[in-house]
C-alpha cells in the first residue's frame, strides 16, 4: 500500500477458509488501524476492548455482543468501544472489519 496515494480498502485483504485474515494499515504513535475478514461462521471469542475503538463494517454482517446485548451490525454501520468493554464477533456473512484502535 502506498502512502499518499488512493486504494481499495476492500481489496486489501482477502477470505480465508482456515483462519480470520488481519492486516494492520495503519500504526502510529497514538493508535492503529488494523483489518479482518471474516469467513461466515468464524468468530472472535469474547474478550476486552484494550482501548478506546472504533469498529466499522466494510462489508459483510455480524452478530457483535456487547456487554451481552446482542448487535447485528451490516456494512456501513459502525460502533465506538469504550476501554474494558467486553465484546464478541462471530461472521452470519463474509465479512470485512476495520478497526480504529486509539490510546
Amino acid at each position: 500500500m502506498e502512502k499518499n496515494t488512493p486504494f481499495k480498502l476492500v481489496s486489501l485483504l482477502d477470505y480465508s477458509d482456515s483462519q480470520i485474515n488481519h492486516l494492520q494499515v495503519l500504526n502510529a504513535q497514538g493508535g492503529m488501524v488494523f483489518m479482518m475478514a471474516l469467513k461466515k461462521g468464524q468468530k472472535l471469542d469474547t474478550h476486552l476492548a484494550p482501548e478506546n475503538a472504533l469498529v466499522q463494517i466494510l462489508e459483510g454482517r455480524v452478530d457483535f455482543p456487547v456487554r451481552g446485548d446482542q448487535h447485528i451490525m451490516k456494512a456501513g454501520d459502525a460502533m465506538l468501544l469504550e476501554p474494558g468493554v467486553e465484546h464478541a464477533v462471530v461472521a452470519v456473512e463474509d465479512t470485512k472489519i476495520l478497526l480504529t484502535k486509539i490510546k
